[in-house]
């Protein structure tokens, strides 16, 4: 397995639940607004690891 083509996702998927859940445990409680910005936080990331990386073309 090569990590590398799992890095874009391990990043994207990592930024996007800490900062909700800092969002949604900041109050000490979990609502369910809260627990649907977690969901669709996690769908994004899945977004960003469903499209490939545009493929690298020839440098100027």
């Amino acid at each position: 397995m090569r990590v590398s083509a799992y890095t874009k996702f391990i990043v994207a998927a990592l930024a996007a639940v800490g900062v909700a859940l800092n969002l949604a445990i900041g109050d000490d409680t979990l609502t369910t607004s809260e627990i649907v910005d977690l969901v669709l936080v996690g769908l994004g990331a899945l977004g960003v690891y469903a499209l490939p990386n545009r493929p690298a073309g020839p440098r100027p």
